[in-house]
């Protein structure tokens, strides 16, 4: 069995409230907070009817993205996250909104707990910027998938320049500050991951690349006190691929 990375994140100190409840859009609507223009790309992305089909919400949070999956008509949805307090999220929302279709998996997306080939579509929706290595997820999301499955991703990219400095701030973690207006929210522990790691990492997994959009770091920026801080570039990314 392989051996599942440690990720850092927002599982700790009340930053999952904050981060749900503040600087994703209090509402809970998908389409708020500082992610709005990523997300409505990728409401446009995704196909407008999932009949018959089984989806995967990666990294599921409070569920927000598995109701848009339900309201397109999927057969099931599955909400997977490690987190258990993540899940009860998801739990409250489809109680709520009637989400007769759900369901809820506690895993790690290394190891998913999934058959083959059982996955028509997934979705991996700002939770993949935590891994120090993006293999291991993007062949376990490939497994899954069923041969022609798509998968849309939204995520951070981080780019290093001068380039020499690549190999000694790749992977690396680095905090950046998330702001919602002119107010400091929160800070969060962030990988150095650049486009070529998933670049890479698709075409190691077999993921064929349909479309991709690049956007501006929306919210985010570099800590004030990283002493790399002027190293470092960061946008926002959508990407469809199709096994």
């Amino acid at each position: 069995m392989a051996r599942v990375q440690q990720t850092v994140g927002l599982y700790a100190g009340g930053k999952v409230n904050l981060y749900f409840d503040v600087v994703k859009g209090g509402s809970l609507e998908e389409t708020g907070g500082i992610d709005k223009g990523v997300f409505q790309h990728l409401l446009r992305e995704l196909p407008e009817s999932l009949e018959d089909l089984r989806a995967l919400d990666l990294g599921c949070g409070d569920g927000r993205w598995s109701e848009v999956l339900h309201g397109r008509g999927a057969a099931e949805v599955i909400a997977l996250d490690r987190s258990i307090e993540m899940l009860a999220r998801a739990f409250q929302r489809g109680k709520d909104h009637g989400l007769d279709r759900l369901s809820l998996l506690l895993g790690d997306m290394q190891e998913l707990p999934l058959r083959d080939s059982s996955v028509h579509l997934a979705l991996a929706s700002f939770c993949l910027m935590y891994f120090r290595d993006l293999n291991p997820t993007m062949g376990e999301i490939a497994r899954v998938l069923v041969p022609g499955g798509s998968l849309f991703i939204a995520t951070n990219l981080v780019e290093v320049y001068p380039s020499d400095l690549a190999c000694h701030l790749e992977g690396k973690v680095f905090p950046i500050e998330v702001r919602l207006g002119d107010h400091d929210i929160l800070q969060l522990d962030n990988v150095v991951q650049p486009l070529r790691w998933y670049l890479d990492a698709f075409r190691a997994a077999g993921l064929s690349i349909q479309s991709y959009a690049k956007f501006a770091p929306e919210g985010l920026t570099v800590a004030a006190d990283y002493s790399r801080r002027s190293n470092l570039q960061l946008s926002k990314a959508m990407f469809h691929l199709v096994r």
